[in-house]
């Protein structure tokens, strides 16, 4: 169950590309190829050149926002 609630609500934290913010700040994005493999990478948008910075050409349908750090490690 624990399983079940935890992949929905990692499922909803996805969102369609058209709401991604363009300000520059990191983000997750998601692409399903061509070849039918999905891809997910770090990246951020590029106003000056209209395009995203790692990604370039690609097409991405989803994003997200990039998770917090971990928590330090006990001393």
């Amino acid at each position: 169950m624990v399983g079940i609630t935890l992949r929905a609500a990692e499922e909803a934290t996805w969102q369609p590309v058209a709401t991604v913010p363009r300000d520059g700040s990191p983000v997750m994005l998601f692409v399903r190829g061509a070849d039918r493999k999905e891809y997910i990478w770090l990246d951020r948008w590029n106003s000056y050149l209209s395009r995203w910075e790692a990604a370039g050409a690609s097409r991405p349908t989803h994003w997200r926002p990039v998770p917090g750090p971990p928590p330090p490690s006990p001393a």
